[in-house]
């Protein structure tokens, strides 16, 4: 449960900066720490293949924390501008091919030479080797929709970016300059929130919390009942460790960062939108109703100093004091 609390954090966290989109700089803080992470995984994923270990439900386990990736990749899939987010394509085809192959290992575990190779030293107790047996099919089920969705939106935006590189070449990059072979109303621009935004976003937030579903409830929940049965075999989970402890708050505090990133670039864009409205709303000046715009005015004024002092905590800024002027 430890580790795939840092599956759900880390995807999580970039999925809600790739919906926001209100700072590429948030969003690539996000996504290197997703990158940095999925790296070791996969490098121990094959480190313990080299050493005979390999399971094949902890494989699985390992997969699906990988394909938490696809909320993410939707969301990537159909924005506007591909141009800045190159590297976050390289990194999710890679990723979704080594889940591809690591899969392969899960559903063909033991059928060929190379498969009971990564498992030589992996010795189970006959009730183990049965409970692994009970939920094979159930695994690899619900394992393959994960896996087909992750390859295909990776794939597919990765001959995308490639296919709109050599069909421009030569021509310098303007949003409107450039021809795209995926039509522009099938698109979202981080501006404004169109009804393609929305619905992307929605998905990709349906398909983040299936995801987690998929890998409690129809894996781990799964593996554990049926070895309830059997009352020499343990399935419980190890406690908390050194190594664990430490990569849980190395990432949360990561994630504090993001969110600090996030907070100062929102209390930027409602300062700047309150000194441009002037402490006032146009619509109520329009009234003409002085209780209401001493009101309004009013709160105008205490978000606006609120979120000066965010910012200056945030920043370590010292916050100069605000005047409580009306445009005449």
């Amino acid at each position: 449960m430890k580790v795939r609390l840092f599956y759900y954090l880390i995807n999580g966290q970039l999925l809600c900066f790739y919906i926001s989109a209100r700072n590429f700089q948030i969003s690539q803080t996000a996504f290197i720490q997703l990158s940095f992470f999925y790296v070791i995984l996969h490098l121990c994923t094959v480190w313990y293949g080299l050493l005979g270990f390999l399971d094949p439900y902890i494989l699985t386990v390992l997969i699906h924390g990988s394909l938490l990736t696809n909320a993410p990749l939707l969301i990537l899939a159909f924005r506007f501008s591909l141009r800045d987010v190159w590297s976050h394509i390289v990194f999710f085809t890679i990723n979704a091919g080594f889940s591809f192959i690591e899969f392969l290992f899960a559903a063909f575990a033991g059928d060929f030479t190379v498969t009971k190779w990564v498992a030589r030293n992996n010795v189970m107790c006959p009730e183990l080797q049965s409970v692994m047996s009970e939920t094979f099919a159930n695994r690899i089920f619900w394992t393959s929709g994960p896996i087909a969705l992750g390859t295909c939106l990776a794939m597919s935006l990765s001959l995308v970016y490639l296919y709109d590189g050599w069909r421009n070449r030569g021509v310098p990059y303007t949003p409107y300059g450039w021809t795209f072979i995926r039509p522009r109303h099938f698109v979202w621009t981080k501006k404004e929130w169109q009804i393609q935004r929305v619905a992307v976003c929605s998905l990709a937030s349906l398909i983040y919390i299936f995801s987690i579903i998929d890998l409690e409830y129809f894996i781990v929940h799964s593996f554990h009942s049926h070895a309830s049965k059997f009352p020499d075999v343990s399935s419980s989970e190890n406690g908390w460790s050194w190594g664990q402890m430490g990569a849980f708050l190395g990432e949360l505090v990561m994630f504090l960062v993001a969110l600090r990133m996030w907070l100062i670039d929102v209390c930027a864009d409602s300062i700047k939108l309150l000194r441009t409205s002037g402490h006032s709303i146009c619509p109520v000046l329009m009234i003409g109703d002085e209780a209401i715009l001493t009101a309004v005015s009013a709160r105008s004024l205490r978000w606006h100093r609120f979120l000066r002092w965010l910012r200056g905590v945030l920043t370590k800024r010292p916050v100069r004091p605000l005047r409580n002027r009306r445009r005449g």
